[in-house]
């Protein structure tokens, strides 16, 4: 994936074929690194996240999920552009 500096994305989590609805009782923590490559931010949905750009260069996002003591990441590689 590709995004452009100071030009926020959304990304959100999927199961499947189902929708992110808002993953009650899940706990999600989202992550970029490096750090200084962008802001991540929720949008109010545990499934959302939205991610602004500040640096050109490689990143990558990751998702924490956990629910009933089971832990799994999923990560995306974004490439940032001038």
């Amino acid at each position: 994936a590709s995004a452009r500096i100071n030009q926020p994305v959304a990304y959100r989590l999927t199961a499947g074929t189902t929708g992110s609805g808002d993953l009650s009782g899940v706990d999600v923590q989202w992550t970029v690194t490096p750090p200084t490559a962008g802001r991540v931010s929720t949008t109010g949905r545990k499934a959302t996240m939205q991610f602004q750009p500040t640096a050109a260069g490689g990143c990558t996002i990751t998702a924490t999920v956990s629910l009933n003591g089971v832990t799994r990441t999923v990560a995306k590689e974004i490439m940032i552009t001038p």
